[in-house]
């Protein structure tokens, strides 16, 4: 193709997306009603907490007293500095929760469940909000039981305190 028809070809695809552009809502608001609008949004969200919302294991820190670092999105340390990092896309997420308002919970299998608590708390968004009162719904423990392991077992718990279906829900989480 000559030099020219490429040109002109791109400016025509250029043209096309600024006029795409021109179309597209500009404010959250509009974008979120047209997401409404557009998908299923589940009933809770559901977060796995080692390696998905924070990076680290609280299991293998030293424990507490855990103090959040002032920078945002900065590490909240355990009693001999080691800890865990929130993943920077998470206060975004926690502050999306609570400005529409959704549900959300914990489905973890951490043997450390008052630490992971503690943590949660420590946590919060722009309003102050800590991420334990947005995912007020909370399973943490380990399995007592082979039967037990499977987060699906975590999931049907959630699912039954908040009165909806386990299809309802949407499941964040490391592992497949």
């Amino acid at each position: 193709m000559p030099k020219k028809g490429k040109k002109a070809k791109a400016e025509a695809t250029a043209d096309v997306a600024l006029e795409a552009n021109d179309q597209i809502a500009s404010s959250r608001k509009d974008v979120e009603q047209l997401v409404e609008g557009l998908c299923f949004l589940p009933e809770v969200f559901v977060f796995d907490l080692d390696d998905t919302l924070w990076q680290g294991d609280i299991d293998l820190t030293t424990g507490p007293p855990f103090v959040q670092n002032t920078a945002p999105g900065g590490l909240v340390s355990a009693h001999q500095g080691d800890g865990v990092t929130p993943f920077p896309d998470v206060a975004e997420v926690f502050d999306w929760l609570e400005d529409c308002r959704y549900r959300a919970a914990v489905a973890s299998s951490t043997g450390r469940g008052d630490w992971a608590d503690r943590v949660l708390e420590l946590l919060k968004t722009q309003r102050g909000t800590s991420y334990a009162s947005i995912a007020s719904v909370r399973e943490m423990h380990r399995a007592e039981s082979v039967s037990q392991r499977s987060k699906a077992v975590h999931l049907r718990r959630i699912a039954d305190r908040v009165g909806c279906q386990p299809r309802e829900m949407i499941f964040f989480d490391n592992m497949p």
